[in-house]
């Protein structure tokens, strides 16, 4: 097997998880890793009794039920990529991941849901003579009008996006929920307010186009 084979194989064992999963999973174990290394422990194969350990800080340190489930499970995922295995219900970690759901934590203050008001008033104040306006607005309608993730709407490109008379259609090539990455279509229908995402997105593309910006994304950091 050449390094090549290696690294194609590590890749494709690194892509059984969506993108958004695979970096959360690879950033807590990282911090496992530093744990172990100034503790001078082994990050990998990872010992039960040793992340019991690691947990028993993380719940100490007030992190939440969600961080320390899904750091257990970032240790199992990654021991199983390098082939090992790993008791993830080892008595001393389900004991602990009881404890972690157990301990009080301050309750959590979710923000309002964006209202169809505060798009028209989005659309509204935005200065169609600014770049960062326009680019902020359509960004905010498109995203509302289309359900889409701040993720999904950023990575969008200029042949993502297609105008027919009264819709527009957007292929978003990877998402959150799109786990096996098929990729989906986006139709999104024109309106006949200020705040329509069609109207505002050509006007968005057409104001580009005036002042000679080229970019690869659609909505590019200017």
């Amino acid at each position: 097997m050449t390094i090549n084979n290696i690294v194609s194989w590590k890749k494709h064992l690194l892509g059984s998880r969506s993108d958004s999963t695979a970096k959360k999973y690879k950033a807590l174990f990282n911090k496992w890793s530093n744990f172990a290394f100034s503790s001078g422990l082994q990050a990998i194969p990872s010992n039960p009794f040793q992340v019991s350990l690691y947990i028993t800080s993380l719940i100490e340190d007030g992190k939440s039920f969600g961080v320390v489930s899904s750091s257990v499970y970032a240790l199992k995922w990654m021991n199983e990529v390098h082939g090992y295995n790993f008791d993830n219900k080892n008595p001393w970690l389900t004991s602990l991941l009881e404890a972690a759901k157990r301990k009080p934590h301050e309750a959590v203050v979710r923000k309002d849901p964006v209202s169809l008001d505060i798009i028209y008033e989005i659309a509204a104040k935005c200065n169609r003579d600014n770049l960062k306006d326009m680019r902020d607005a359509t960004i905010a309608i498109l995203s509302f009008a289309g359900f889409l993730r701040f993720d999904e709407v950023s990575s969008l490109r200029h042949r993502h996006i297609k105008f027919f008379d009264n819709y527009m259609s957007i292929h978003i090539e990877k998402s959150k929920t799109d786990q096996y990455r098929d990729g989906s279509e986006v139709v999104i229908a024109k309106g006949a307010t200020a705040a329509c995402p069609v109207t505002f997105t050509k006007r968005f593309l057409v104001f580009l186009q005036k002042r000679k910006i080229r970019t690869s994304s659609f909505f590019d950091r200017y």
